[in-house]
């Protein structure tokens, strides 16, 4: 998937992209932009060497948008379950009802699951670079203002 837009940030070896938003982005989701409005802010990594000003293409393989979407949706809901069954089973084991203790465990595990991922996929992780869209070519330099 292919996007053009705005760099408004520079930071080592990452661009902040302000990109503008088509009406299939509000029910797409793919590619991990933060919507804001018309405009979406896309963190980059930064191969195309782009300054503050410049418009150019990000791109993010479709193979990588949905391992991602599959780490921040698909994950959280195995371990709700699997929580679920746990406490239920947890709960017949000792005698108690088991739907109380099946609910409290399925949000434990939900918790867990959303630290889990917070620790490998988290900002300190090395790990997150395989996710970020990159910043491919410089379609247009920024213009210089003389003066101005």
């Amino acid at each position: 998937m292919e996007e053009v837009g705005r760099v408004v940030e520079v930071k080592e070896n990452l661009v902040k992209v302000v990109i503008p938003t088509k009406e299939a982005c509000q029910k797409c989701g793919a590619c991990l932009l933060t919507a804001l409005g018309k405009e979406a802010v896309a963190e980059a990594e930064n191969k195309a060497q782009a300054r503050v000003g410049d418009m150019v293409k990000v791109e993010i393989k479709e193979k990588t948008a949905l391992t991602a979407a599959f780490i921040l949706y698909v994950i959280p809901l195995i371990f709700f379950f699997l929580g679920y069954f746990f406490g239920l089973y947890l709960g017949k084991t000792t005698g108690k009802t088991g739907e109380g203790m099946a609910i409290l465990f399925a949000f434990l595990f939900l918790f867990l699951s959303f630290l889990l991922i917070h620790l490998f996929f988290g900002p300190q992780s090395k790990r997150v670079s395989h996710y970020y869209p990159v910043a491919t070519e410089i379609i247009k330099e920024r213009e210089e203002r003389n003066g101005i």
